[in-house]
């Protein structure tokens, strides 16, 4: 995650000119997105297991990458499965844009490094929280059924339960977020002053 957005970030900042607060926000849409999209089948496959330990079906033959595709060509839903690695790489997007331009706007503050992390996590799963149901629900029917786009089935979702109902666990999630970024950003400070010691 932090690699590959610093990486696409600088990649935007020097070849197309853009500000810093622009490459950040472009490099961690870009790459929040490719690597929600390459992880998606490896999500289904999980979701599914899940679904199936919980007793919703008698067992699970959707446990692979490859299962999951032959299925949905056999079933003829394969362009349902783009859009469910779609939803995952447009929830992927959402967080990582705004974990990293928050930690950007946040940079300039007298905020510490682990409460930067903290406070962005925390308003990355707020604002990604109800496209992040939305792909799971998805995830969690098998391949024979079809999913609409990631777009309309959130909207689905919160017009259903509304914004009480859709968002409810979130505050659990910002907490374990916040908790295990902050000492993410207490790794990577300490990290960093020992470069600087060491130079």
């Amino acid at each position: 995650m932090f690699f590959l957005s610093d990486y696409t970030r600088q990649f935007f900042e020097v070849n197309l000119g853009l500000s810093g607060y622009q490459s950040v926000l472009l490099g961690s849409i870009v790459s929040g997105y490719v690597t929600g999209f390459a992880a998606g089948l490896n999500e289904w496959g999980k979701v599914l297991q899940a679904v199936s330990k919980n007793g919703k079906w008698k067992e699970s033959k959707y446990t692979t990458a490859t299962s999951l595709v032959a299925s949905s060509r056999s079933s003829k839903t394969l362009p349902s499965l783009f859009l469910r690695l779609h939803s995952s790489g447009t929830r992927n997007a959402i967080f990582d844009s705004t974990f990293f331009t928050s930690c950007h706007h946040l940079a300039s503050s007298t905020f510490s490094q682990p409460s930067t992390y903290a406070l962005s996590a925390v308003t990355a799963v707020v604002v990604d929280y109800a496209f992040d149901v939305s792909c799971k629900r998805s995830f969690s029917r098998p391949p024979a059924l079809p999913v609409s786009g990631v777009l309309k089935s959130t909207l689905g979702l919160i017009r259903k339960a509304g914004v009480k109902g859709t968002y409810r666990g979130a505050g659990v999630k910002a907490v374990e977020f916040g908790v295990s970024y902050a000492v993410t950003g207490a790794g990577a400070y300490v990290i960093l002053n020992m470069k600087e010691a060491m130079s």
